[in-house]
C-alpha cells in the first residue's frame, strides 16, 4: 500500500518538475522575443534617421548649386 502512494508522489514530483522547466523555456523565449522586437524597432529608428539625413544631405546639394 505505501508503495502505491509512493509512485503517485514520485509522478507528482516530475510533473511538477517538467511543469516548471516549461514556464522557465517559456520566460527565456518570451524574454528573446521582446528583446528582438526593441532592436528592431531600434534598427527601424536607425535606418528613418539615416533617411532623413539622406534627404537633408540632398535637399543641401541642391540649395547651394552653382548658378552659372
Amino acid at each position: 500500500m505505501p508503495n502505491i502512494y509512493l509512485n503517485k508522489f514520485i509522478w507528482l514530483y516530475i510533473s511538477i518538475d517538467l511543469l516548471q522547466s516549461a514556464i522557465g523555456y517559456y520566460r527565456q523565449i518570451l524574454v528573446i522575443m521582446t528583446n528582438t522586437t526593441r532592436n528592431i524597432s531600434k534598427i527601424n529608428d536607425f535606418v528613418r534617421h539615416k533617411n532623413k539625413l539622406k534627404l537633408g544631405e540632398k535637399r543641401a546639394q541642391y540649395r547651394f548649386l552653382p548658378t552659372v
